[in-house]
């Protein structure tokens, strides 16, 4: 454009020496080379904010891109310029292949969000969020708008909602989470019923949710189940209790009430059944009716009482709930009597040959297992004691220490340890033995030999 300038001024002043010569020729020259200018400085912007851009990206301010793609161009936008090009007569080389670089990757970009969403839309998938991102950064880059660009900006924005949406579902849980609700249920049904809706539109892939949208349905179809097995009023085994309960303590959903209700309802079914089993009156096709446990531990037992005590604060079948909790403490009352019984015999061959099935149905081998161990070890420390009063030597001034320290092993088991020492430590010291020394000459005799004269 320069280099036509530089010619056309000096066709100017040989046009201008012929007297009345209006040069059209002039006139039609700097036009074009006016557009041309005016075209090569709108390509050179655009490489100018390509660079900005870049730059941008390199720091990762997400928000100063954002503002400054803001006063971009669209696409429409290029291809006026495309055109313009077609259409000059000046050539501008490095514009013009600048122009082609950036349709190409504006086409490649374009083609690649038609082939992620479209594959999205067709197997009804949804892809990580990074894929969103990665292609939304890829697009950042062009010194232009792209379409695309604002639809992706509109699902990750989407997006994040959800995941806030999602934090503060989780964070009332845990704030609500109290005795009326297990450990696991932490999320409000409304709440995530409404992320749910949120999320059948999104096309970004929130595994967090996904897992939660697997558990609400899964945490329905239990409740479902739970809820029919009551209604048809079977009779119900022990086994079959444990594995419903355990059932409800798995869903992370707090669905109302409808959790608590099922629970109660197990709760005092199980009740009602070792009542009649600590009674006898259940039989043994009762015990073995639907399930195979026979026995109940007494720390479940004890478990069970505590939940009897949880239940009771809850205003659903309040009244059943309190009467079978007083049948449940009269039998811990019972089995608690009983270990007290056990825990007076000190004769482990007794306790090895005792029955520790309790009414037919309470097994307390754990407590005497524990208790023997105990036993055990008490009595391990005494040998020791034995062993180390045994080696105390010396005279009898040491004797009145040594009873005081035996008088004490019985004391207490805490003090055990510190007696065994304080025996070893009183072992340990040595009988008081002579030892010969040699008596150098005085200074008196160092002149004479002490040694017999040999004459």
């Amino acid at each position: 454009a320069e280099y036509m300038g530089m010619k056309l001024q000096k066709y100017y002043q040989n046009f201008k020496k012929k007297d009345g010569f209006k040069s059209k020729l002039y006139q039609q020259i700097s036009s074009e080379i006016s557009q041309a200018q005016k075209l090569s400085a709108e390509i050179n912007d655009l490489k100018d904010k390509e660079k900005e851009l870049i730059n941008l990206q390199e720091i990762n301010d997400e928000e100063k891109i954002s503002e400054y793609r803001q006063n971009l161009q669209d696409l429409i936008y290029a291809g006026d310029l495309a055109e313009k090009m077609l259409k000059s007569k000046v050539q501008l080389q490095e514009e013009e292949k600048y122009l082609e670089q950036l349709s190409k990757k504006g086409r490649q970009l374009r083609l690649e969000y038609e082939k992620l969403y479209q594959n999205q839309q067709s197997k009804r998938t949804r892809t990580p969020a990074i894929m969103h991102q990665k292609l939304l950064g890829q697009i950042q880059k062009l010194p232009i708008r792209l379409k695309e660009e604002m639809e992706i900006e509109g699902m990750l924005k989407e997006y994040k909602q959800i995941l806030k949406s999602l934090e503060q579902a989780k964070k009332q849980g845990s704030e609500g989470a109290g005795a009326k609700q297990q450990q696991g249920n932490n999320y409000d049904q409304n709440l995530i019923e409404k992320l749910l809706e949120s999320y059948k539109e999104c096309q970004i892939l929130t595994p967090e949710l996904q897992q939660l949208e697997k558990s609400y349905f899964q945490g329905k179809e239990v409740l479902e189940e739970v809820e029919q097995i009551l209604s048809e009023k079977k009779e119900l085994g022990l086994d079959n209790i444990n594995e419903l309960t355990a059932k409800l303590d798995s869903i992370q959903i707090k669905f109302e009430d409808r959790i608590d209700l099922l629970k109660i309802k197990l709760w005092n079914k199980r009740v009602v059944l070792i009542a009649q089993l600590c009674r006898g009156s259940a039989g043994k096709s009762g015990i073995q009716k639907g399930g195979s446990q026979t026995k109940i531990s007494y720390n479940n037992l004890k478990t069970y009482l505590l939940e009897g005590y949880t239940f009771s604060q809850i205003d659903m079948h309040k009244a059943q709930v309190k009467e079978n909790l007083r049948t449940l403490e009269k039998i811990v009352e019972k089995a608690e009597a009983k270990l007290k019984e056990i825990y007076n015999e000190k004769n482990t061959s007794v306790l090895e040959n005792m029955n520790t099935i309790y009414m037919d149905i309470i097994d307390l081998s754990g407590e005497v297992i524990e208790y023997k161990a105990a036993l055990s070890i008490n009595s391990s420390h005494n040998e020791k004691f034995v062993s180390a009063i045994g080696k105390v030597e010396g005279s009898d001034k040491k004797q009145p220490l040594k009873d005081n320290i035996v008088s004490n092993i019985s004391s207490s088991s805490a003090n055990h340890g510190q007696a065994l020492d304080e025996i070893e430590a009183l072992s340990s010291q040595k009988k008081p033995k002579t030892c010969l020394l040699y008596t150098s000459p005085s200074p008196r005799d160092r002149q004479k030999s002490r040694m017999p004269s040999s004459a």
